[in-house]
């Protein structure tokens, strides 16, 4: 019997990035699993730099045909920051069973996915976790350079989880099957605040929030959270999201305290479903929040 297809969204903002999201598919090919498709989505792409991703895009297809590769653009002007709208636009597009989210700067390892789809077989749960982990990189011009990888996304479990996000966006696949399909949905506006003198466009912690929301509400696994299916790369620029040493300034931080707020929030308002209450051992009480289920549970 076949396998089930697994969906991979892999997001790229910007056409400078191609040879990191190379790089990216480079590591897509090489997963052990079949069959699987890649739903590649920009934002805002023009039709040059389109045209010059679909050359990349069909160069790879000859390396390994079987693979579908297709690109699909963003084009709405808002939010600035689209990176949960492309989230959305891949969610939209995912046609198998599974699925799995992935950034252009960063890679998976060869059998990683299979890994996890078989523990979502043997579990029943809806979304199955991995380690990341994180490859810290110097920058030379378009150079990467690989300098350490280290273990720094560490944590037990759901508890854990909800307690702090120690699972990066492609530490995970989901089983379409086991998930209400209004579910699968980023917010694209939960970091969204006209108040803030930062950038009230830019999205930080969207798949926390995505994540808080659907492992509050749907059985999870982290059966294989010691397997490395990942690697999250940091580089020592600043240039993607996190707060890089050395590059951190006022403006980033007030995102992240915001960010932090709007976290506090989602979990004193989001309700524990019955069925994750027992897959915890807890008598099951319908009105458990997150809040009170970390107040109750010890560190």
């Amino acid at each position: 019997m076949a396998n089930p297809l697994l969906d991979i969204i892999v997001r790229v903002h910007a056409i400078s990035r191609l040879p990191e999201l190379e790089r990216c598919l480079l590591s897509l090919i090489g997963q052990s699993y079949r069959p699987i498709a890649i739903h590649i989505v920009t934002q805002r792409f023009d039709t040059a730099e389109i045209s010059t991703l679909q050359a990349l895009v069909d160069t790879l297809a000859q390396v390994e045909p079987d693979i579908a590769m297709t690109v699909l653009d963003y084009e709405h002007p808002a939010p600035a920051d689209a990176r949960s709208a492309l989230v959305n636009l891949g969610f939209s597009a995912a046609q198998g069973r599974y699925v799995a989210l992935l950034d252009y700067d960063d890679v998976t390892a060869p059998h990683g996915y299979a890994r996890l789809i078989a523990d979502l077989h043997a579990t029943g749960a809806a979304i199955s976790f991995g380690k990341v982990l994180a490859a810290r990189l110097v920058v030379d011009g378009p150079i990467l350079i690989l300098r350490t990888r280290e273990d720094l996304y560490r944590g037990a479990g759901l508890i854990s989880l909800l307690r702090e996000n120690f699972c990066p966006i492609h530490s995970f696949v989901i089983d379409r099957t086991r998930i209400d399909p209004a579910a699968l949905h980023f917010d694209p506006q939960r970091s969204v605040d006209p108040q803030r003198s930062v950038d009230p466009q830019r999205s930080v912690d969207e798949d926390y929030d995505f994540l808080i929301r659907t492992c509050a509400e749907y059985p999870s696994s982290f059966a294989e959270k010691e397997y490395v299916v990942g690697y999250y790369g940091l580089k020592d620029d600043g240039s993607n999201t996190v707060m890089t040493p050395g590059q951190e300034t006022e403006a980033r931080w007030a995102e992240w305290r915001l960010s932090a707020q709007k976290i506090e929030a989602l979990r004193a308002t989001t309700r524990v479903s019955l069925r994750v209450q027992r897959q915890l051992g807890r008598t099951p009480d319908p009105e458990l929040t997150v809040t009170r289920l970390l107040q109750e549970t010890p560190p």
